[in-house]
Formats: C-alpha cells, sequence, structure tokens
C-alpha cells in the first residue's frame, strides 16, 4: 500500500491530493492564480506556485505525515532564470507567451531548421521553446541573464526549492531546443548551446520522471507537515502525465486534454518530428508523443464569456450558455449561418510570426450563440488537422480519450461532428493521477500503465 501527495501546478491553478495505491484519492485541495498579461507577453509570479503549494499542503488533512513520495505534474515551460540558491531572476514565462518571436526566428536561422529537427524534434517558437525566451532575456533583460546560476522550467523551481537540488525531466526539457529530444539520453545538445552562447553548467541535469531529484528537507517538512527526507520526484509534463493515465502508453494512441490550452497527444515508438507539432519524450521509458496545441482552448470560452456575456456569473455561463447554444445549433439543423474564425487568440504555437484571432462574415443577424459556435467548431476543426497528419504516419486508435475541466457530452458532440468520428472518453483528473503513478511506481516498482 502507498501513500504520495500528487500536484498538478497548472497555468491558471494548481491542484494536489493524497493518493493511495496510484488510483485511489483520499483528499484533495486546488486554487487558482492570476497570469500577468503584458500585451504579447504572458508570465506567471512563481510565488504563487510555491504559495499554492504551501497552501494545499495545509489543506489535505493530518494524513499528509504518511506521504512516501511527492511528484509533479507541471505547465510547461514557466521558463525562468535563477540565482545560486534557487530564487528567480525573472517571472515564469508561459506557453502562451509572445516576446521572443524574434529570437526564435534567429535560433532557426542560427542553427538550421532540419538540424534542429533531427536533434531536437521542434522548431523554436516565441514562449513554447526555452531557449528563445533565453535569448529575449540576453537581448532585452542581460542583467537577468547574466547573473544567472541556473534555467529552469516549473518543476526546477518546485524541486530545488523542496529539495536544495537541481533538475529538468526529459519531457519538459523536450521544447527547449537545447535537449537531445530524439534519442532522449539525458544529454543536452553541446553543439546547439555552443551556438547560442548558453554555458552547459547553466543547464539543470536530467532527472528521469519517475525519478527522485533529492529528498525533502526538514525546514519544509515542518512547514508543510510533510516526513523530512520524503524523495520528491522530478515528475513531468501536465499533458505527458495525463497521457499517462490516459492511455497514451503505445504507439497510435490519441488523447485530448481540453484544459487553458487544448493538446492533442499521439504515441509514438520513436520521435517523428514535423513543422506543424511538437514532439516530446513521455514521462515513461521508450515512447514519445507528438503535443500539438491549441494555445487558447478553454481559454477562448474564458474570454467569450468576460467579453460576450460578462452579466452571467461563471457558473451560469458554463452550465447553462454553453450547453443551450450548443442544443439550440443541432435541434435547428446546423443551419446556422456562422461566422468564420481564426483560432489564435494568443497566437501560434507553430509560428515565429505573431498571429492573432478573428471572426469574420458577420452579419445583422449573428447572435451571440452564434459567435459562440464558430468559436467551438473552429477548435474542433483546428484540432481535427493534425489527426488527419497523423492518420499518414502512424496506426491511429479509433479512440479519444479526454480530460479537462470543460468537458461535457455537449462539447464531445462538437468533438464528433468537427473533430473527428472517434469514440470519445472521458478520463477524470489525468494530470495529477499521472503524477501519482509515477510516486506509485517509484514506491512500489508497480508500473500501473501496464495495466
Amino acid at each position: 500500500m502507498t501513500l504520495v501527495l500528487a500536484v498538478d501546478a497548472g497555468t491558471t491553478g494548481m491542484k494536489a491530493a493524497l493518493v493511495r495505491d496510484g488510483r485511489e484519492v483520499v483528499t484533495q485541495h486546488e486554487l487558482s492564480y492570476p497570469l500577468n498579461i503584458r500585451g504579447v507577453e504572458i508570465d506567471i509570479d512563481p510565488q504563487h506556485w510555491w504559495d499554492g503549494f504551501l497552501t494545499c499542503c495545509a489543506n489535505l488533512g493530518p494524513q499528509r505525515n504518511e506521504v512516501q513520495a511527492i511528484a509533479f505534474s507541471v505547465s510547461t515551460p514557466g521558463a525562468m532564470a535563477f540565482d545560486a540558491d534557487g530564487a528567480p531572476l525573472t517571472p515564469a514565462v508561459v506557453f502562451m507567451d509572445g516576446r521572443s518571436g524574434a529570437q526564435a526566428q534567429y535560433i532557426r536561422d542560427e542553427i538550421g531548421e532540419e538540424f534542429l529537427l533531427e536533434q531536437t524534434s521542434n522548431l523554436p517558437v516565441s514562449g513554447g521553446c526555452t531557449a528563445s525566451t533565453m535569448m529575449w532575456w540576453k537581448d532585452k533583460q542581460p542583467d537577468a541573464y547574466n547573473q544567472a546560476a541556473m534555467f529552469g522550467h516549473t518543476n526546477t523551481f518546485l524541486c530545488k526549492r523542496l529539495t536544495g537540488a537541481w533538475g529538468m525531466d526529459p519531457s519538459t526539457a523536450s521544447l527547449t531546443a537545447l535537449y537531445n529530444t530524439t534519442v532522449n539520453d539525458k544529454t543536452w545538445n553541446a553543439a546547439i548551446a555552443e551556438d547560442l552562447g548558453v554555458p552547459l553548467e547553466k543547464l539543470p541535469p536530467i532527472v528521469d520522471s519517475w525519478e527522485p531529484v533529492g529528498e525533502l528537507l526538514p525546514c519544509w517538512a515542518q512547514e508543510t507537515g510533510l516526513p523530512a527526507g520524503t524523495p520528491v520526484l522530478m515528475g513531468g509534463n501536465d499533458a505527458m502525465c495525463a497521457a499517462l493515465t490516459g492511455g497514451v502508453t503505445h504507439e497510435g494512441a490519441v488523447m485530448d486534454v481540453c484544459g487553458t490550452c487544448e493538446i492533442i497527444c499521439v504515441g509514438l515508438a520513436q520521435a517523428l518530428p514535423g513543422r506543424q507539432y511538437n514532439v516530446r519524450c513521455h514521462v515513461i521509458p521508450g515512447l514519445w508523443s507528438t503535443l500539438y496545441v491549441l494555445n487558447t482552448g478553454g481559454k477562448a470560452l474564458e474570454w467569450f464569456h468576460q467579453t460576450f456575456c460578462s452579466e452571467m456569473p461563471a457558473e451560469a455561463f458554463y452550465q447553462d450558455f454553453v450547453p443551450n447554444a450548443i442544443e439550440s445549433y443541432f435541434a435547428a439543423g446546423r443551419v446556422w449561418n456562422l461566422p468564420d474564425y481564426e483560432v489564435y487568440l494568443a497566437g501560434d504555437r507553430y509560428s515565429t510570426e505573431p498571429k492573432s484571432a478573428a471572426l469574420s462574415k458577420l452579419q445583422l443577424q449573428t447572435t451571440r450563440e452564434m459567435l459562440l459556435m464558430s468559436i467551438i467548431r473552429g477548435n474542433n476543426q483546428y484540432m481535427a488537422l493534425h489527426l488527419n497528419e497523423m492518420r499518414k504516419r502512424v496506426k491511429l486508435s479509433c479512440n479519444v480519450h479526454l480530460t479537462g475541466g470543460g468537458l461535457s457530452q455537449a462539447m464531445i458532440r462538437c468533438k464528433r461532428e468537427w473533430m473527428g468520428e472517434y469514440e470519445y472518453r472521458l478520463c477524470e483528473n489525468s494530470s495529477m493521477m499521472g503524477a501519482a503513478q509515477l510516486a506509485h511506481y517509484a514506491v512500489s516498482g508497480e508500473a500501473l500503465w501496464n495495466d
């Protein structure tokens, strides 16, 4: 019997739970925090993560003093520069950030796109690529860049604070443009780092997702009520943790993560790079996964609520307005004259050029229900593009596992209409439970993903 602490540090909120035997949630707590949005610059104050972790621990009850391991599922990158003690010198830059497009293009030009794809399986873009953010700091905030003792991600920050040890796992290192993702041999690419002027000693040691980076320091044991010396696992990218419990444990398996952003994951037995999607190392051995991201999946509905339905409480919008609009559209026989919608409310994950969203072909009879349906349709048609592309490269499963807070039977009906005729299966708490299964494996040696 195992009892572990699983922590999901997401883009706009944190969830933590005590989980027994990798499957049973004993108790959990969650909270939200704000993004900093300044034009194209989008980041998070990492103090929110730390305060959130302490708050969650305080609300998990007395059984937390029996925890045998701690594991993280994290929004990636959350790129930061750190001083020698692990204190952040910068905010945590998130995947939606658009400040470093010019630097991403510089890396492509300097290194060469074919070499980048061959070695790292990915092309640099703003926000999602840590090297692009690092080059932006180098150009725009040279003091922070030069003073940095280490560069890292969300789980680098949390693990360093809790254990005093540096680390990054392959699933979060994959999109840095500095990691050897294609071979996944736990090494940084020295040639790319040298060409960009990035000292290798400022890149964290690579620690597998299921391995401890260190042990919980006594000072934080006293603060949190967790046992001193508890192994703290590196954990991994939230989408890959979700993929672990969502069935993406073999080639061709498919998962759709419907969160703040929306992500399609397709399991791969080897890295198969592409220009219009990312490839991540999985959090389990011997597997990769595509990562096809719409930066504003659920965030687009949140924006719509704030912009067009601000008189409604959020509960009324999501539980009444959205499903009623969907039901009305289908009940009318799909004949609504929907506007066209370009999906780039927070840019494009795969372009170095800034892109923006657009609603076009509006008419006097266009209602806000029609606007909503055009956004839902556009989002799902965008996700379908990746499944259509990957079907040509691997044999896809007929099942799509779904996870995320914005799901409902009405939304699944829209997916079947515009994303494809698959068997859609709901999975609950996947990111957090993926972290729990990694911790369970570290304690017991039992790999639940083989069940």
